[in-house]
């Protein structure tokens, strides 16, 4: 007995809206404190509200935008506070993620991956391309999460990296820093082909000391 249907394979206009707008907000294209209004956006993107509606929803829920009042809805911002809270969140989920990635063991494809990671990040620092490089430290973060084969750590993780991926770009400390940051992945990469897991631990705690630091200056 068949109980669900198969579901369309096209994007619907909710999550085509919902993208769009999304990605606008993530490359600074929609700053904070921008309105975000239906027949605004609905306009723009050449549908009707309807979609519109339901694609705010979810930016409400992700926190990247929020409700100024009964009716508004603005682009959010981050703050110094919102990164100060997420480091401490952070070393304890992504330690904990590095540590049972490297008592589990990475290698073959996964290794190869966070290698090729650091080596795009490498060429995008070169070109100094600081959206690549924003973009290849979030990647880098979630990739190395998911080898912890915890799927409730790696959302945990994805949430986080995803508000230090927003500041990260209204901040512009990545132009500065990008170098440095990339130094210290390869730390953690070469720690966890080494299968060390007590240098590789040390190496993500030092590493996201070391970027608070920096994003607070």
């Amino acid at each position: 007995m068949e109980v669900l249907k198969s579901v369309k394979r096209n994007a619907t206009l909710a999550d085509q809206a919902y993208d769009t707008i999304r990605n606008a907000i993530l490359a600074n294209r929609l700053k904070p404190g921008e309105l975000l209004t239906e027949e605004g956006c609905a306009s723009m993107l050449q549908i009707s509200r309807t979609p519109v509606r339901e694609a705010l929803r979810r930016l409400l829920y992700e926190k990247l935008a929020v409700e100024d009042g009964p009716k508004n809805i603005i682009v959010a911002g981050v703050t110094g506070q919102d990164v100060a809270d997420i480091t401490v969140v952070r070393r304890s989920i992504e330690t904990l993620a590095v540590r049972l990635a490297a008592e589990r063991g990475v290698r073959g494809e996964r290794l190869e991956l966070l290698e090729k990671l650091c080596s795009d990040y490498r060429q995008a620092v070169v070109a100094g391309d600081v959206s690549a490089c924003i973009d290849l430290d979030y990647r880098f973060h979630v990739e190395l999460a998911a080898c912890s084969e915890n799927l409730f750590l790696l959302d945990t993780v994805q949430n986080a990296n995803f508000i230090v991926r927003r500041y990260l770009t209204l901040s512009g400390t990545m132009k500065k820093y990008s170098a440095v940051a990339l130094d210290e992945h390869i730390a953690v990469v070469m720690a966890l082909a080494q299968g060390n897991v007590l240098q590789a631990v040390a190496a993500m705690e030092q590493h996201l000391e070391n970027v608070n630091a920096r994003m607070l200056v």
